[in-house]
């Protein structure tokens, strides 16, 4: 006999097996099954049902690539958290399971251009690389930033977490804005 279901969308607590109950089978003399529980109340380990969305559980900053090569950490005012334009900005992205895939396209920086997003072995860590463009600002400020769309391998989207989707790195500020020389004095 083949038994043919499908998987309904139902966000479970936990992704995990199939399992199946056979409550009652007869055979061709009209004999009833033995009902010993060993596979009539069971689990399928070969195939896993995955109804939950995944959550992207932390984004940080990684590292800042200075991009003006005038400019040491033995300059005086070298700030290596502060990005000017032209520098590379990398940050992670990690998910509490594989994630699909997350485009170029799906993740936004203000006053930045983003280049790659990169996944590590498992594809639990992203590795998101940027540069600043030349955008002149009012004010400097941290890096905000905004996850548009992400899914897992099953296809379930991602959480919608604002909290983490759509926020801001403090650990560096954007500096774009041109500095001001306030007094001259004799």
């Amino acid at each position: 006999w083949t038994v043919t279901s499908k998987v309904i969308d139902a966000e479970t607590s936990d992704d995990g097996p199939i399992s199946y109950e056979i409550t009652s089978y007869t055979d061709a003399a009209g004999n009833l099954g033995s009902s010993d529980g060993l596979l009539v109340d069971s689990k399928l380990e070969d195939i896993t049902i995955d109804t939950k969305s995944p959550v992207i559980t932390t984004v940080t900053f990684d590292s800042l690539i200075k991009n003006n090569t005038s400019i040491t950490s033995g300059t005086p005012g070298y700030d290596d958290t502060r990005a000017q334009p032209n520098d590379t900005v990398i940050f992670k992205i990690t998910s509490n399971e594989p994630l699909y895939e997350i485009s170029t396209s799906d993740v936004t920086i203000d006053r930045m251009s983003v280049s790659s997003v990169t996944p590590n072995e498992d594809f639990t860590e992203w590795t998101v690389t940027s540069e600043v463009i030349d955008a002149e600002t009012s004010e400097d400020g941290p890096i905000s930033y905004e996850i548009i769309s992400y899914t897992d391998a099953a296809g379930n989207p991602g959480s919608l977490d604002i909290s983490l989707l759509d926020s801001q790195l403090d650990d560096i500020t954007i500096d774009t804005k041109s500095p001001e020389i306030t007094s001259v004095t004799f």
